[in-house]
């Protein structure tokens, strides 16, 4: 909580201030009609003691407002928008309810796995917990090899090459540009979009350059301009864990914005970028 709050110091004091010059505006109105006389306020002291009560409680609201805000508009024009927001991708991703055509991106290697452990794919990865989701949900690991050939043949994406069994003895061998974007339709209006993120190098560890995670935003972000249709899509930070970019949550976060930004001639839908919830303490989605 305490790093939580100082993380978001610069929030609560633009918000603080722009309380108490609402509630300074409201006591100028009232000693308009009133004077301090008149409410039995004399000394300099009490009045001193009065501004700075207001800029407590201005305080107090703001941070207030700190706690209950998990949204941050950041930019909109028309029916486009960028916001950064608090939440859970994989509740996003498997809601227990329908509630309108959706878009959340998952980010995965080169070779679209679909197996868990063996040093594949990571149980504690996104791409891990969507796997595992999605055989929670009725389709098992066969079926969801299937939906990936399909998608793939009817994208018409290209394999860039294949690894020997010598190079990657488990999975699959075939791999395809950094950088791809693979929909994967799912239920209750959800699409996946498959994001091709990290390629395995010759120890079989899944990694990306920071060159090459820009390069992946980008590809995404035209690929949501072709294919979107405007639906709501939902990001979550990437590069930060076992893809190997080394990024911090907030070096994710200013990134992502700011290639979004970039590029909001080509927004005109809806984009979340989401901040795990139980990681807010990490990073600010008020500061953008």
């Amino acid at each position: 909580m305490i790093n939580f709050l100082k993380i978001n110091l610069n929030y609560v004091a633009k918000i603080g201030l722009k309380i108490a010059g609402t509630l300074f505006s409201l006591l100028t109105l009232l000693l308009t009609f009133i004077s301090w006389d008149d409410i039995g306020i004399t000394s300099r002291c009490d009045r001193l003691l009065i501004l700075v009560v207001i800029l407590c409680i201005a305080v107090i609201i703001a941070i207030g407002f700190l706690f209950v805000k998990k949204c941050n508009v950041i930019w909109e024009q028309g029916t486009g928008k960028i916001k950064a927001i608090y939440g859970d991708i994989i509740k996003i991703a498997f809601p227990k309810k329908r509630k309108g055509e959706k878009i959340v991106v998952i980010p995965v290697n080169t070779c679209f796995d679909t197996i868990i452990g063996d040093g594949i794919v990571s149980a504690k990865t996104i791409h891990g917990k969507w796997i595992k989701n999605m055989n929670e949900n009725g389709i098992d690991t066969a079926r969801l090899d299937e939906i990936i050939e399909q998608n793939i043949h009817k994208q018409s994406l290209q394999p860039v090459g294949t690894h020997s069994k010598a190079e990657k003895p488990k999975g699959k061998q075939v791999h395809f540009s950094q950088g791809s974007v693979l929909p994967v339709e799912g239920s209750k209006g959800l699409t996946y979009y498959l994001l091709a993120l990290s390629e395995f190098d010759e120890n079989l560890n899944a990694q990306c350059s920071k060159e090459n995670f820009v390069s992946c935003i980008q590809s995404l972000i035209s690929f949501y301009d072709r294919n979107g249709q405007g639906n709501p899509i939902y990001l979550p930070l990437m590069g930060t864990g076992l893809s190997r970019v080394n990024l911090s949550q907030e070096e994710s976060l200013s990134i992502i914005v700011n290639m979004l930004k970039l590029n909001r001639d080509k927004i005109h839908g809806e984009v979340s970028v989401v901040v795990f919830s139980k990681e807010k303490s990490l990073v600010s989605i008020h500061n953008i």
